[in-house]
């Protein structure tokens, strides 16, 4: 019996395919995940192997990098601060709102252009124009 959950029908239907289909699987024996290739669950278990110093309290996850653990956190407090302009949606990671507005609005991906968002530049007057970030009027 496949160990595999989904929170969606569609993302089960599509693995059921991969077992009646006659795909062998590769079976991680660490978490249970399975893969359609053998690099891909080698890609996959240099993740196990990999020193996780930053713990999730609430889990057994743990991450490389403690940025890593406070995206993942906004799973544990159901937080969605990334929100689609054109819709209602919300997302938790701005890489799923940018899938988000490739796939469902057509939009490359997210810029925000506020006075907020700017960075101002300034450099001495002397300072040659090759070494601005801009070439400018004088």
């Amino acid at each position: 019996m496949c160990p595999s959950k989904f929170c969606k029908k569609e993302t089960l239907d599509r693995h059921v395919q991969l077992h009646t289909s006659g795909v062998d699987m590769w079976h991680c024996v660490e978490c249970g995940k399975n893969f359609t290739k053998l690099t891909l669950l080698l890609t996959h278990m240099k993740w196990h192997a990999t020193d996780k110093p930053h713990p999730c309290h609430l889990c057994p996850a743990g991450f490389k990098y403690k940025c890593d653990l406070d995206v993942h956190m906004l799973t544990h407090t159901g937080e969605k601060p990334h929100k689609c302009p054109e819709c209602a949606r919300q997302f938790a990671r701005s890489g799923d709102l940018n899938r988000h507005m490739r796939s469902i609005h057509d939009r490359a991906k997210i810029t925000t252009a506020s006075s907020v968002n700017r960075v101002e530049i300034t450099m001495p007057s002397n300072t040659p124009t090759s070494l601005h970030p801009l070439h400018h009027d004088k």
